[in-house]
């Protein structure tokens, strides 16, 4: 357990000695920076944040588009569930108009009391 702390020590050590040397080099290298680089760094810096500005407007369209796609699908789909009521209203119709055109048969059919009646009403409405 002792040389397992020893080593996970010395590996944190070594990590720290690492950034620190890089720490350094790049201290040092920053003060022996030229105008050029400067200029260059901040070209670059530029570079990047025009990018970045082109990117979000790139992502605000893409988002209007998206949103568009989204709507368009609204519509589309609204556009179903209206057809599929006007088809339910339509067939509910259809529907009402077969049991109402059966209903007074029907019930003239229950009301007959004998079996005479019922052949009566039977052939006169397998004929009609």
């Amino acid at each position: 357990m002792a040389i397992r702390n020893g080593i996970a020590k010395l590996e944190h050590k070594n990590k720290y000695n690492i950034l620190e040397e890089k720490f350094n080099k790049s201290a040092s290298a920053t003060c022996s920076l030229r105008s050029d680089d400067l200029s260059e760094m901040s070209t670059i810096c530029n570079a990047i944040r025009n990018s970045f500005t082109n990117m979000v407007q790139s992502l605000n369209e893409f988002q209007k588009l998206i949103n568009t796609l989204g709507n368009k699908l609204l519509e589309i789909n609204g556009i179903a569930v209206q057809q599929e009521k006007d088809y339910y209203e339509y067939y509910s119709y259809k529907l009402n108009n077969i049991i109402h055109e059966l209903y007074r048969p029907l019930i003239a059919f229950t009301k007959a009391t004998d079996q005479k009646q019922k052949m009566v009403w039977f052939d006169y409405h397998r004929r009609n």
